[in-house]
C-alpha cells in the first residue's frame, strides 16, 4: 500500500516539475492533439565542488593553520550537504523515469537517465570531496609545531616565603598578604596560558597532555595561595618581646576591681569650676556685647562633634547602684581596628569619661590610640569651657600612640604622673558636662578578641566635694555575630 501511495505521489512531482512530461492536451472531439517530443527540462540543484588548496608544510604559521582548518571544515561540510540534496533529487529522477516507461515516452524517459547517470558521478565525486578534506583535516591537526608557537608566552612567578609564626608588625603582615595576592594573580595568568595551549589545535599530543597537567597544577596552587592570604589577614599581629618582659605575672583568675580615681576638689574640676565659669562666661558675654564684639559661653564655635555611626540598639546597658550613674557599650570593627562606643547614659551630675582601656589578665593594659566626641550634655554651651590646646586635627598631642604597656608603665589618666583625664584630651577643661558619647579606636588585628579582655571605663562624679569616678569593669570579647560586652566580678575581697 504505501509503495502505491509513493508512487503516486512521485508522478504527481513529475508532472508540476516538469511540464513537458504531462499527457497531451486533449481536442473537443475528445483526441489528443500529436505534438513531437521536446527534452525534459531539468531543475537540478547546486552540485558544485569547493575547491581548498592543498595543507601547509609545518604550523609554523598558526594564523595560516587556523585559516586552513576553517577552508577545510567548510569544504566538507558543503560537500556532505550537497551530496545529500543531490540523493533526493536523484529519488525525484527515478519517480520520473518510472512514470515514463509506463506512459510509453521513450524519449523523456532516456533523457531522465542521462541525467541520473550524471548526478550519480556528481554525488559520487562530493562523497568523495568530503572525505579527503576530512582526512586533511586530521593531517593539519597532526603537524610538527614549531618551538616559536609553544613558547610565546611568559610563565609568571608564583613563589612566596612561607608564613612565619608571629608577625611583629601591620606593615609586615601587610606586604606579606601583597606577596601571596601577587602570586595568586601570576598563578590566575598561567592558568588561561595553559589552558590556550590544552586546548589549541596544533599541538603534538604530548604537547597537549603536558599543557594540560600545568594548568591543573596552577589552578591548585592559586586556591592554596588565595587560602593563605587569608590566613594571613587573620594572623593577629604582635611579637612577645614587644610587650612582654619575663617573668610574667601569674595569670588570675578574675581581674582586680578597679579604684575610684580623684581628680581634686569640686571648684577645680567638678561642678563648681563649672559654675564659675559659666558666671564668667555670661559676664564676659554682657561686657562684650556691650562693646559690640558679640559673646558666648566659652567659645566661638565649640568642639569637634564626630559622625558616630551606631544604633541605640546596638548598645549594652550597665549600671551601678551604688551612684546612680548607667553607662552604655557598643563595639565595631573597622578593618585592624576596633572602635568602641562607650555613652553615660544617666548621671545625677552630668558626669563625663575620665579614662578608659583594655587590660590582659597578666595586668598589661592598652589605652586608645584616638578619641572622638559623638555627643554632648544638652547645656555645655553654658556650662563647660573648652580649650583647643591640647589636640591638633582630632590628635591628642601628649598622649601614647596605642599599643600593649608592660605592667606598672601604663598610668591611667588622673593619677600621677598622667594626664587629667579624656575629658581633657577631648578639650574640656573641667569633668563636669561635656562629652556624654565618645568613641575610642583600639589597634586589635582580627583574631585579637578571640580571648574576651578586661575593658574599664572611668565616669566621673562632678557633684561630690571631692570629685571622683566609678569605674565601670566588663568582658569585650568579638564572635563571628559581633562584640558582646558582659558584666564581670572582681575577686572576692579585692
Amino acid at each position: 500500500m504505501r509503495h502505491s501511495v509513493t508512487a503516486v505521489v512521485a508522478a504527481s512531482v513529475a508532472l508540476v516539475a516538469f511540464p513537458a512530461l504531462a499527457q497531451p492536451a486533449a481536442k473537443p472531439d475528445g483526441k489528443a492533439e500529436a505534438k513531437p517530443e521536446a527534452p525534459p527540462a531539468f531543475k537540478r540543484p547546486d552540485l558544485s565542488l569547493i575547491k581548498v588548496p592543498p595543507n601547509p608544510d609545518n604550523g609554523c604559521d598558526e594564523r595560516l593553520v587556523e585559516k586552513q582548518d576553517f577552508r577545510l571544515r567548510y569544504a566538507r561540510e558543503d560537500a556532505l550537504k550537497k551530496a545529500r540534496a543531490g540523493d533526493d533529487y536523484l529519488k525525484a529522477l527515478q519517480a520520473q523515469r518510472r512514470e515514463a516507461e509506463r506512459s510509453g515516452r521513450k524519449a523523456d524517459a532516456n533523457a531522465i537517465n542521462d541525467e541520473i547517470d550524471a548526478v550519480g558521478r556528481r554525488i559520487t565525486e562530493l562523497e568523495t570531496q568530503a572525505r579527503v578534506y576530512g582526512e586533511d583535516l586530521e593531517k593539519l591537526r597532526r603537524l610538527q609545531t614549531c618551538k616559536p608557537a609553544t613558547t610565546d608566552y611568559e610563565i609568571l612567578p608564583t613563589d612566596v616565603p612561607p608564613i612565619p609564626d608571629k608577625i611583629c608588625s601591620l606593615p609586615q603582615k601587610k606586604e606579606l598578604i601583597e606577596q601571596y595576592e601577587q602570586a595568586a594573580r601570576n598563578a590566575s595568568s598561567n592558568i588561561v596560558e595553559e589552558h590556550r595551549r590544552s586546548n589549541s589545535n596544533i599541538l603534538s599530543k604530548s604537547e597537549h597532555e603536558e599543557a594540560a597537567r600545568e594548568e591543573a597544577r596552577y589552578t591548585e596552587l592559586f586556591r592554596e595561595l588565595k587560602a593563605k592570604a587569608e590566613e594571613l589577614r587573620n594572623k593577629p599581629v604582635g611579637c612577645k618581646e614587644d610587650w612582654i618582659v619575663p617573668p610574667l605575672p601569674p595569670k588570675k583568675p578574675c581581674p582586680e576591681k578597679p579604684k575610684p580615681i580623684s581628680l581634686g576638689p569640686n571648684s577645680r574640676v567638678g561642678s563648681g569650676a563649672a559654675m564659675r565659669q559659666k558666671v564668667g562666661g555670661m559676664l564676659l558675654g554682657t561686657l562684650a556685647g556691650a562693646a559690640g564684639l558679640g559673646g558666648g559661653g566659652g567659645g566661638s564655635d565649640g568642639p569637634t562633634v564626630a559622625q558616630c555611626k551606631i544604633k541605640d540598639g546596638e548598645f549594652t546597658a550597665f549600671q551601678d547602684p551604688a551612684t546612680g550613674v548607667s553607662l552604655k557599650l557598643g563595639a565595631k570593627r573597622s578593618g585592624d581596628k576596633v572602635v568602641v562606643f562607650s555613652r553615660v547614659d544617666r548621671s545625677p551630675d552630668k558626669g563625663t569619661f575620665q579614662a578608659a582601656y583594655l587590660e590582659r589578665d597578666n595586668g598589661e593594659r592598652m589605652a586608645p590610640s584616638d578619641v572622638h566626641t559623638c555627643d554632648l550634655w544638652g547645656d555645655w554651651k553654658l556650662t563647660v569651657s573648652w580649650t583647643r590646646t591640647t589636640y591638633v586635627n582630632n590628635q591628642v598631642v601628649d598622649r601614647q600612640s596605642g599599643g600593649w604597656s608592660r605592667t606598672g608603665e601604663f598610668r591611667i589618666p588622673g593619677e600621677a604622673g598622667g594626664s587629667p583625664g579624656l575629658w581633657r584630651d577631648l578639650g574640656f577643661s573641667n569633668a563636669s558636662g561635656g562629652a556624654r558619647q565618645i568613641a575610642m579606636v583600639y589597634p586589635i588585628p582580627k583574631g585579637g578578641l578571640d580571648e574576651p579582655l578586661v575593658f574599664v571605663v572611668h565616669v566621673t562624679r562632678p557633684g561630690q566635694k571631692e570629685v571622683t569616678t566609678v569605674p565601670f569593669l566588663v568582658r569585650l570579647r568579638e564572635t563571628p555575630e559581633g562584640f558582646a560586652f558582659v558584666a564581670v566580678d572582681a575577686c572576692p575581697g579585692a
